[in-house]
């Protein structure tokens, strides 16, 4: 029982340190400069989360009362890896992309 509780601590302190790491990189925003690689990561991030919530809101409006949490990971990974294929295929139709 004792190693359970010490992978669910782990498990926690994980997610927190991930949500301060997050923060503190969002919080950077008012010094980094507009057009760079922070604005870059910022929108891919935001536009992962909303295709996120998009698809678990529609995959939830078809009916399902009980859902199991890998179905919601999995859905949520399909729609990071769209949001990802499209920031590839974006960045191969350019030549050079400019970042200040």
């Amino acid at each position: 029982m004792k190693d359970i509780t010490k992978a669910q601590q782990s498990a926690e302190q994980q997610i927190q340190e991930a949500h301060n790491y997050l923060q503190k990189f969002l919080g950077d925003y008012g010094k980094a400069k507009r057009g760079g690689i922070h604005d870059f990561i910022e929108l891919t991030l935001a536009n992962m989360v909303q295709q996120s919530i998009i698809n678990i809101d529609a995959y939830l409006s078809a009916g399902h009362k009980t859902v199991n949490a890998s179905e919601l990971m999995a859905i949520t990974a399909d729609a990071f890896q769209s949001v990802v294929d499209g920031v590839k295929r974006n960045l191969e139709a350019n030549a050079r992309v400019n970042l200040q």
